[in-house]
């Protein structure tokens, strides 16, 4: 992979869809950086597109980390053990899968049983993926 750094763009004067086109810039020559978007109005004085998101579109789940992240989505706080029961796969192997998610940002687990959440970036790519 290459290297990548960060993008500042200035949004004023209708210039939005530089916004899009760094985006796009990003993920066609598989860098990774950070976009920082600065509007036109004192709303909001930074949003940023984090760089997990990038990373997912680089590398897009694997059909049985979608599956699960399914399944996360009807049944959000689940356990690994009652995951494992909805999909229909060995504890062990969702507790491999849902590991990995972790490392990816697309999942987190709260709490002493350690249930399983989608984080933000998880419920969008199930936006992006459906």
């Amino acid at each position: 992979m290459m290297g990548g750094g960060d993008v500042v763009l200035d949004l004023s004067g209708g210039m939005r869809y530089l916004a899009v086109y760094a985006l796009i810039a990003l993920l066609l020559t598989r860098r990774r950086g950070r976009i920082y978007l600065q509007p036109e109005s004192g709303e909001v004085s930074e949003v940023t597109i984090p760089e997990t998101l990038i990373e997912v579109f680089l590398n897009p789940p694997k059909p049985t980390e979608v599956e699960l992240l399914r399944l996360l989505k009807g049944s959000e706080g689940v356990s690994v053990r009652d995951l494992a029961r909805l999909s229909g796969k060995a504890e062990k192997t969702v507790m491999n899968i849902v590991s990995e998610l972790s490392k990816r940002g697309l999942v987190v687990r709260k709490g002493r049983a350690g249930g399983v959440f989608l984080t933000t970036v998880g419920r969008l790519v199930l936006e992006v993926l459906r």
